[in-house]
Parts: structure tokens; C-alpha cells; sequence
């Protein structure tokens, strides 16, 4: 338990100072409710028994405020005292509860925040390593499930934890036997509630997360497939993976949620055999029932501000073991995130800004999951202004070089030089420099013109740098005949798109951010002939200013690059210019 206390420490970071900020408010909500109960022994004594209660210090009350002249004078001051009390025992737990839901959701929101940064920090061969649905549902679901159930229920075992100390302190002066007696039976109750539930509720917090994780995979991939899923009737295929998850997702939480719902009722039956106990054991020693009401109602009151406290204590040891997975996976992408935030202090400030070449030595890379290399010792350099293509069959390790060119792949062996020095793992001076339009463009479900630009704020877009870039990828027409023009929301992922004009779109994006290097990944397959001329027409105006590399399968598209590489498993077959090579 202390070891996974830990781990949800380490996970709330810098804000475990404000936790702990809490605990004075938890201890003055306490003391109040402390107060409460304390005074419900003389208040009662007073009502059933005044004559021997007086001979205590209500006498001494009375002597001392002349305006207590008689016993219902007495009695109602002390009964205004009472309700006060409770009042503000009332209002204080109700702040009190506020900055617990209020630090557990604020908490919550900043590590959405976090891992949504670092997920789109990490390094690619890491992000493909893993379902984008893990990504999703630890960012969607797992942050509140630990912000809400399990960092809430750890703050509600220290707030109740308190009250419960406290109040079993008090009921000890009042009747140490009697308090006895409840511990025991309390004790057990918790003993056994515990040995029986630790081991479920961490497997079923697991599932939960599997299932959760499974489902929405299943909507991804079953939307995102749309149209040939329906085309090849498969439809049943996915709804069943997402019907078997959903399923089995439910299991698990209704056996999780019936286990949570155990204390209450459990908890409710141990203190009504107290009470029975008590009222038999005053018998059994012929105590007399008069002596009891004082203690009992003391013990009842006690018994009823009990009864949700340790619910919640329960509650909470439950909702914590359940949540052990759920910290388990945070806490491993948590701890890398520090460490990569750690590290990130001692990067080194790139001093030289100007691209000039960049060249790969014996690059070899493979792939995690597969023996066979996807590149085998290639060797090429890209000069600034320069434009080459990059041509091959369909698995030769075209995308994979481009892939470890921009630094999202690094190769096992090999060197790469920027700018004529080596670099290892950082190359964002190179990147920082490029314009990229794979074969699949990437549109949001957004207007057009956000979807070119890809800024928020209407203030930071160049309205002239976006029109040219809209003449020079050919949108104009398309744009005309739009109901909104470039304010037209184009839908998800561009659905009602076309692909040339989803292809036209990624080539305004790159045109309007200005990049020096521009990456064309069979950006122009899923174009006609003629547009393609159109376009490799306007990027030719670019030759000389603009370095580009090309990878197509059409012959045409990189007729008029300086140099051309035919990669063939892995490796380079043939590399010169275009006559050389295609042989034309």
C-alpha cells in the first residue's frame, strides 16, 4: 500500500504541496464535529435529568450569567448553542468539500495537460509502438478516473480518517468500555471487508481499462474505415469488438460497484449490534437503562456522523485498489515525462540557423517487430536548393528514409551530418525547415482556412500570404463554389473532400508557413493527370529557391528534379539524374 500511496504522489508532482496544504482544514472541520457530538451528552442528561445534572456545572453556568435564572432558560440557550455549532459544522464541511472536488479536478485537468504534451512529444518509433486508443483513453478516461476516484478517495480517507479519530477519541472519555466494544466489532468488519476485496478490485480496475481501451479502438477504426468497411459488408466485424468490450467493460463494474456499495449496508448492521450489544450488556450487569440513554445517545449521534465516514474510508480503500492499474499506467508514462522534462533543461540552443546539407552515411535501420532491415547502408546528401526524387516499388524504404531524414526514426547505424557536423537524436534545425505533405493528407474538422493555416486566432493569419498560397496550389475554383468560401467547415478528416482537393489543401498549408524544404510523400498519387501537371508546374517555379525531395511512383512528377534514387529493399540501386536512371 505504501509503495502505491507513492506512485500517486509522484504522479500529482509539484501540487503534493497543496495536498498537504488541506490537512489543517480537515482537522478544524473535525474539531467542530467533535464539539457536536461532545455536547450531546449534557444537552441530553439536562432534558431527562435535571435535578442530578445540576449538582454538576450547570450550577456553576447558572451562578455565573444571571439571565439563567431557570431550567428551561438553560435549556434553550444550550440548545442555540447546539445548532449553532451544527451550523457551522455544516457550512465548514461544505468548504471543505469544495476544495477537495476543486483540487482533484484542477489536478485532473493539468495532467490531461501534461501527457497530452508529452504524447505529442515522444519519439516516433515510440509513438507507433502503441494504439493511438491507449493515448486516448489515458488522456480521456484514466486522468479522471485518478483525479476523481483515486487521488479524491486518498484526500477523503485523510479528511474522514480524521473526523474518525477525533470522534473516537471523544466516545473514549465518555465510556471506555462502551467504545471498546465498537472498536471490536468495527475492527472485524474492516479486517475482513478488506482481505476479501484487495485482490477483485485491482482485476477489475484492470479490465475496465482493457475494455475501455477496446472500445474505443473499435469506434476509431470502424469510423475512420467507414467506407470500405461498408463496401466490404464488415460492418459486423467491428460493432462485435465494440458490443464484446463495452460487455465486458460492464461486468467489471458492476462487480466493482457492487463491492463499493458493501460498506454502507455492512457498516449500518455493525452499529445496530452495537446498539444491541449495549443495551444488552447494561442489562446483563443490572446497570440500570437510566445511565445508558446519555451514553447511548452520545454513542447514536456518534454512530450516525460514523456511519458516512467510514462509509467513505471503505469507499475509498475500495475505489483505490480498483484504481491500482489506472496508476500503474499513468505513473509509467508520468515518470518518463518527468525524466524527459528533466532532460530537456540541458538541450543545447541551436546556433546555426541556416540549412545547407544534410547527409546520410551507412544508414541501416530496422524495425522493432521485424528482422529484416528497411534500410541497408544508404548514402545520399541533400544540398540546400536542391531537388532530387526518390522513386521505388511499394515496401523499398522510401517513407522509412524520409522518416529517419526528419528525425523521427533513428537509425542503429549510420551517421548523419547537418550541415557538415554529426548530429544524434536532435534534429530540429533540420525540421524546423520543412514542409511535409504525405500521401494522406491531414485535415481537421474545421474551416478551410484554419485547416491552411492552422492557428486559432484570426489576428495572427497573413490574409496575403494564405491567398497566394491559395492560387498556388489551385484552390481558387474549388474555393468559389464553396457556401462559405475559405470559412467552410470541411467536416472530419475532410470527408466530403475528394482527394485532390484534401491533396491541394496539404500543399496550400505547406505553401503558406514559408518552409525552405519541402517533402513531397507521393503527395500528388491521388491527383489527376492534369492537376498534377498544374501543380508540379507551380513547384517547379520553386527550383533553386526552395530544396525539395519527391517521392513518386509517376515518372513525371520528378522529371525535372537535379538527381533521382532508386531504392530497392532497402537500398539504393541506382541514383543519378533522371535520364540516367529512368533511362528517358
Amino acid at each position: 500500500m505504501l509503495k502505491y500511496v507513492k506512485k500517486v504522489l509522484y504522479i500529482l508532482g509539484a501540487d503534493k504541496a497543496k495536498a498537504f496544504f488541506l490537512i489543517p482544514f480537515f482537522l478544524l472541520s473535525s474539531l467542530v464535529e467533535i464539539i457536536g457530538i461532545g455536547l450531546i451528552v449534557p444537552y441530553v442528561s439536562l432534558i431527562i435529568n435535571p435535578e442530578k445534572y445540576s449538582s454538576n456545572y450547570v450550577t456553576l453556568v447558572v451562578e455565573n450569567f444571571d439571565f439563567l435564572t431557570t431550567h428551561q432558560d438553560v435549556i434553550v440557550i444550550f440548545s442555540l448553542i447546539l445548532l449553532m455549532v451544527f451550523f457551522f459544522k455544516t457550512l465548514s464541511m461544505i468548504a471543505m468539500n469544495k476544495m477537495i472536488f476543486k483540487f482533484c479536478i484542477n489536478v485532473g485537468v493539468k495532467l490531461r495537460i501534461r501527457l497530452m504534451s508529452y504524447y505529442q512529444s515522444l519519439p516516433y518509433g515510440e509513438y507507433i509502438s502503441r494504439n493511438s486508443s491507449e493515448y486516448i483513453n489515458n488522456i480521456q478516461a484514466l486522468t479522471v478516473s485518478y483525479s476523481q476516484d483515486v487521488l479524491q478517495s486518498m484526500l477523503r480517507i485523510l479528511s474522514e480518517g480524521i473526523v474518525v479519530i477525533l470522534i473516537l477519541t471523544a466516545l473514549a472519555f465518555i465510556d471506555l468500555q462502551s467504545f471498546l466494544l465498537l472498536i471490536i466489532l468495527m475492527g472485524v468488519a474492516v479486517f475482513l471487508y478488506d482481505r476479501l476485496t484487495k485482490n477483485p478490485m485491482y482485476k477489475y480496475g484492470e479490465l475496465t481499462n482493457k475494455y475501455s481501451r477496446k472500445t474505443i479502438q473499435g469506434v476509431n477504426e470502424s469510423m475512420s474505415g467507414f467506407k470500405e468497411i461498408r463496401i466490404l459488408n464488415k460492418e459486423k466485424y467491428f460493432y462485435n469488438m465494440v458490443v464484446n468490450s463495452t460487455t465486458k467493460h460492464a461486468l467489471a463494474s458492476i462487480s466493482s460497484f457492487t463491492i463499493k456499495a458493501i460498506p454502507r449496508y455492512f457498516i449500518e448492521f455493525i452499529l445496530i449490534l452495537f446498539i444491541v450489544s449495549l443495551v444488552f450488556y447494561f442489562i446483563f450487569l443490572d446497570k440500570g437503562l437510566d445511565s445508558l440513554i446519555p451514553i447511548l445517545s452520545a454513542f447514536s449521534v456518534a454512530a450516525l456522523r460514523l456511519l458516512p465516514s467510514i462509509n467513505q474510508i471503505s469507499s475509498g480503500f475500495t475505489s483505490f485498489r480498483f484504481g491500482g492499474n489506472t496508476v500503474d499506467s499513468l505513473y509509467k508514462d508520468v515518470k518518463k515525462l518527468v525524466q524527459r522534462e528533466d532532460g530537456s533543461v540541458a538541450m543545447k540552443e541551436i546556433k546555426n540557423k541556416h540549412f545547407s546539407s544534410l547527409k546520410l552515411k551507412d544508414i541501416s535501420f530496422t524495425y522493432p517487430d521485424r528482422n529484416n532491415p528497411a534500410l541497408k547502408k544508404v548514402s545520399l546528401e541533400l544540398k540546400s536548393g536542391n531537388s532530387i526524387g526518390i522513386i521505388g516499388t511499394s515496401g523499398s524504404g522510401k517513407t522509412t528514409l524520409i522518416d529517419v531524414m526528419l528525425g523521427l526514426l533513428k537509425p542503429q547505424k549510420g551517421d548523419i551530418l547537418l550541415n557538415g557536423n554529426a548530429v544524434h537524436n536532435d534534429l530540429f534545425e533540420f525540421t524546423s525547415k520543412v514542409a511535409y505533405i504525405p500521401q494522406q493528407a491531414f485535415i481537421i474538422d474545421d474551416s478551410l482556412k484554419r485547416n491552411i493555416t492552422l492557428s486559432q486566432k484570426d489576428n495572427e493569419i497573413n490574409e496575403q500570404i494564405l491567398e497566394e498560397s491559395i492560387v498556388l496550389s489551385r484552390l481558387s475554383s474549388f474555393i468559389k463554389d464553396l457556401p462559405e468560401g475559405v470559412n467552410t467547415v470541411l467536416g472530419e478528416g475532410g470527408v466530403r473532400l475528394s482527394g485532390g482537393q484534401k491533396q491541394r489543401i496539404s500543399l496550400a498549408r505547406a505553401f503558406y508557413h514559408q518552409r525552405d524544404i519541402l517533402i513531397m510523400d507521393e503527395s500528388t498519387s491521388s491527383l489527376d493527370n492534369e492537376t498534377e501537371k498544374e501543380v508540379m508546374k507551380e513547384i517547379e517555379r520553386f527550383k533553386g529557391k526552395v530544396t525539395m525531395i519527391i517521392i513518386a511512383h509517376r515518372m513525371s512528377t520528378i522529371q525535372h528534379c537535379d538527381y533521382i534514387y532508386r531504392f530497392d529493399h532497402g537500398e539504393i540501386v541506382q541514383h543519378g539524374t533522371f535520364s540516367e536512371v529512368v533511362g528517358l
